[in-house]
């Protein structure tokens, strides 16, 4: 015996304590962004999630946006719609939708894009159902209604993809969209996080998904931009856009190349580092322009 006293096994976190911490201290950094900047308000009504695998974001977002607008949680998608994108799979929180794909590719901003305007055509042709049109079996019987409805969803969006400019009409883009591209989190149920921890699963795939395993400063610039050129054309003018860099080299200087990109499209652009050494975030808010040329942004 050497005289010293060893903590009891009790005493250990649990892999699920670790998760809960690590779940926790994400959700608290946005809570403290939306405490300072109030990018949850009531003007907020369509939520994108960027890299939302496990789903902190997604959750607080809703959880925040049901108490800003004085509803249940199981009647929150009658005022608000949240969608989480990412290349891993995962079941998103309940009451928001998800998406997968690469954010590197352009059919996927399109298939993102389309939803919101699918997702507003709804709104807009569709009128609203009664308890007894929601029934399954009620639904499965009325296919001319369903034929008709959906006619009008297919008309509507070649119509709104023929024409430039909506017009005030067409208000399906997101008024936030949060990033948080990055490595995913301790996993905590399914099998999403066993794909991205064996690299030659993924590099059979598409190598340049391999960035944030070999790469992690480099493609945390990579992401931002990325979420920088989807919002250019997907967020709403006046909307915010919240970039989380989990891994950066605070002296490089893309750094400072990223931030003027993103002066270019937002009248205020902040940045917060949450304590930890090699993580920033960028609170870019008011967007300038409801579509902006990205050539323009990227060439300067």
């Amino acid at each position: 015996m050497d005289g010293k006293l060893k903590k009891p096994d009790s005493s250990r976190l649990t892999r699920q304590d670790k998760i809960y911490q690590v779940n926790m201290r994400s959700q608290s950094k946005l809570y403290h962004i939306n405490e300072e900047f109030q990018i949850f308000n009531r003007h907020v009504t369509k939520i994108l999630d960027l890299g939302y695998v496990p789903g902190n974001w997604l959750e607080f977002s809703k959880l925040k946006m049901c108490e800003v607008h004085g509803l249940p949680e199981d009647q929150i998608n009658s005022r608000c719609h949240f969608l989480g994108f990412d290349i891993l799979m995962s079941p998103p929180p309940p009451y928001t939708s998800s998406m997968q794909g690469n954010v590197f590719s352009k059919a996927a901003h399109k298939q993102i894009i389309d939803h919101f305007k699918e997702l507003a055509l709804r709104e807009k042709l569709i009128e609203p159902e009664t308890d007894s049109q929601n029934s399954y079996f009620v639904n499965e019987q009325t296919d001319s209604r369903i034929d008709e409805e959906l006619e009008k969803l297919e008309t509507g969006l070649r119509e709104l993809r023929i024409s430039a400019n909506e017009g005030p009409g067409w208000h399906y883009k997101p008024d936030l969209i949060l990033s948080d591209l990055s490595l995913p989190f301790i996993q905590d149920k399914g099998f999403y996080h066993n794909t991205q921890t064996k690299p030659h699963m993924r590099l059979a795939n598409n190598p340049g998904l391999n960035e944030p395993v070999f790469n992690k400063q480099k493609s945390s610039i990579d992401m931002a931009d990325v979420s920088l050129l989807l919002s250019c054309e997907l967020l709403k003018q006046h909307g915010n856009l919240v970039i989380r860099m989990a891994s950066v080299d605070l002296e490089d200087p893309e750094l400072e190349v990223l931030s003027q990109r993103l002066e270019r499209v937002f009248s205020r652009v902040e940045e917060r580092q949450p304590g930890t050494e090699d993580e920033i975030f960028f609170i870019c808010l008011d967007k300038k322009e409801d579509a902006i040329d990205k050539s323009v942004i990227f060439t300067k």
